[in-house]
């Protein structure tokens, strides 16, 4: 009771802080385990212990690490006990959310050497019978279910071997089942679930959807200044005379068959393809290796980058130097991400991100006229900034690839941060209304970049995916069978062709989208129960209400149509839920306005359509 009462205190707090009394707490709960109401006391502490305006995120990270473990051992014992259930639940999430809070120089989502310590897998076979209704006793609460969703997204971010088993499909469809529900944020959960469960663990700033985006909104500390390894490997400074002789010494001097290998020609091939995009639609889904380079190399690294800049460079293309430079370390990062396996890997990975950051911005400032370092600083990359440098890239002329390619990464950007804003952040507030603002000019972006793309490329494919899973997101609760089942087909159509192809461009897409497919019979089966339960609660009604609210909401000073082609929107917005899509039907009477589904023009005409409703003239 005292540590509670010094946390109303700022001086008090800071020394109960600096004092690591926390583990003094943990050490309690063992002494004092048959003591109930000692315990929850104790517990009640460690909760305001974790709120994040209470303390560092290295003291909040300290006291996840210590505690993790021994509360997910106390989950039994509390099933009963509703309020100190949200109490346990409460302080595990906000554990789980500090792990990702507090960036590691190995890039890695958490120490890898102590994740086996945290019981990250009881924890999952320990939270989701709590929504069950087969399993659980109780009257499910909101409260449960925001927990329960919040710290499994935040799992399978960190360890989604936590999900694999026996009963991994089952667990899985928890996922499935939260992309399927009523409440908005529960259904950017339910997908972040199924994005982190595909993406390595060892990773971030090049997955999908990063839940870091929201900590790096928080805080007021530059990420990257926190790297202290060497970036000369990867980012070389050439003299006159070092260019001089490393084009007439190259490291790289045959293929594997022999035969003597050109570094000159092959850099003018691979800034060509940077500029002016893949000869076909195969290109765009691997990278075309042999014809590039003009046959099979031994390997792709840093020295046969340097070969490649330092033979362009002595032809006085310093231009196209820096493209291929940006090319290479974008490929590197790629390769790396594919490669498997973590141990030291994932800190050259985020060694090479942080080069590719620093190249794109020397670039934008080297030549500011030029697309192409715009397109490479966003692409692959989220925040709020990047829409600030979309919007000044797309100033420059020429060049309608990288334009489009801009258009498809601005679209990539704000489906980015929309889910994580809606998934991660308190309902109502700032941030939140954020993620749904971001979510419409997301899906407007899509639609009209989908018309600007060829629609047999990857970044088509990839778009096409994100646009269903936008109107999942947005819609699902006003979807009659109907159309879930057709925008299900489309899903499968770009997921399966996304797969087959093997695209290298965010693969957990596709394979999130695939395991959606796959799980959603046994969705339907086990946990409608839970969907039914949340349609009456009271926070999600107000949820769905507001967020409906958000989105329909239209203003033409929106930056986002900044970065449009000149159009009318309404050529691509349903006339009731605001929703864009390319796919629009007309109204069959008047053939002015325009609706996504049989449902929508049905909810139009009642409400007052039919009275504006005028039938068209008959010819004669």
């Amino acid at each position: 009771m005292a540590i509670r009462k010094c946390f109303q205190d700022t001086i008090l707090t800071r020394e109960v802080h600096n004092q690591r009394l926390s583990i003094f707490l943990f050490r309690c709960l063992e002494l004092h385990a048959s003591d109930p109401q000692f315990r929850d006391l104790l517990l009640y502490c460690l909760f305001e212990f974790a709120k994040p305006e209470l303390t560092t995120s290295k003291c909040q990270h300290e006291q996840a690490y210590a505690g993790t473990a021994k509360l997910v051992h106390l989950i039994p014992d509390y099933v009963d006990n509703p309020q100190m259930l949200q109490v346990l639940l409460g302080t595990l999430h906000r554990y789980l959310y500090s792990f990702g809070s507090v960036p590691h120089t190995t890039g890695s989502s958490a120490d890898l050497s102590v994740l086996e310590y945290l019981e990250l897998p009881l924890l999952v076979e320990s939270l989701i019978p709590l929504i069950d209704s087969a399993k659980s006793p109780g009257l499910l609460s909101w409260e449960t279910v925001d927990h329960v969703s919040g710290i499994l997204s935040w799992i399978a971010y960190h360890q989604s071997s936590a999900f694999e088993g026996p009963e991994s499909a089952d667990l899985l469809s928890v996922f499935a089942a939260f992309l399927l529900s009523p409440s908005p944020s529960i259904r950017c959960r339910g997908l972040l679930g199924l994005l982190n469960y595909h993406s390595p663990d060892y990773i971030r700033h090049i997955r999908l959807c990063d839940p870091r985006i929201v900590a790096r909104v928080l805080s007021t500390v530059d990420a990257d200044k926190r790297f202290q390894g060497g970036l000369s490997t990867v980012l070389p400074i050439f003299t006159p005379e070092s260019i001089r002789k490393r084009y007439h010494n190259p490291s790289v001097k045959t293929y594997c068959d022999g035969s003597p290998f050109n570094t000159y020609e092959a850099a003018l091939r691979i800034a060509e393809f940077e500029l002016h995009g893949p000869r076909d639609a195969s290109e765009s889904f691997a990278y075309p290796f042999f014809r590039l380079f003009g046959g099979l190399l031994w390997n792709i690294d840093a020295p046969l980058v340097d070969d490649l800049e330092a033979a362009l460079r002595f032809h006085k293309k310093d231009f196209e130097a820096d493209v291929v430079r940006m090319a290479m370390l974008n490929l590197i990062s790629r390769a790396l991400v594919t490669a498997g396996g973590p141990g030291s890997l994932s800190g050259t990975l985020y060694a090479t991100n942080l080069a590719r950051k620093r190249a794109a911005a020397d670039g934008m400032r080297r030549w500011p006229d030029h697309y192409y370092f715009y397109y490479s600083t966003v692409a692959s990359q989220t925040g709020i900034r990047n829409h600030e440098i979309v919007l000044r890239g797309l100033a420059c002329k020429g060049n309608p690839h990288l334009r489009t390619l801009m258009m498809y990464e601005s679209a990539l950007n704000l489906f980015n941060m929309a889910v994580t804003f809606l998934a991660l952040t308190p309902f109502g507030g700032p941030i939140w209304e954020t993620g749904a603002q971001h979510l419409k000019e997301a899906e407007i972006c899509a639609v009209v970049t989908l018309e600007l793309l060829k629609p047999d490329v990857a970044e088509h494919y990839i778009l096409r995916n994100i646009s269903c899973l936008i109107r999942i997101i947005t819609r699902v609760p006003t979807f009659g069978s109907c159309r879930l089942s057709t925008l299900m087909d489309e899903l499968g159509s770009t997921s399966s062709t996304l797969l087959s192809e093997k695209c290298l461009l965010f693969p957990e897409l596709s394979r999130a989208t695939n395991d959606f497919l796959a799980l959603y019979p046994i969705t339907l089966k086990t946990w409608l129960p839970l969907i039914t339960r949340m349609e009456a609660m009271e926070h999600v009604i107000r949820e769905d209400a507001e967020f409906v609210s958000i989105y329909r909401r239209t203003s033409s000073d929106d930056q986002i149509y900044r970065t449009l082609p000149s159009l009318e929107r309404e050529e691509l917005c349903c006339a009731w839920c605001s929703g864009y899509s390319v796919g629009l039907k007309k109204c069959s009477r008047c053939g002015k306005v325009k609706y996504c589904g049989k449902e929508c023009q049905a909810a139009h005409w009642k409400a007052g359509h039919k009275a504006k409703c005028i039938s068209p003239e008959i010819s004669i």
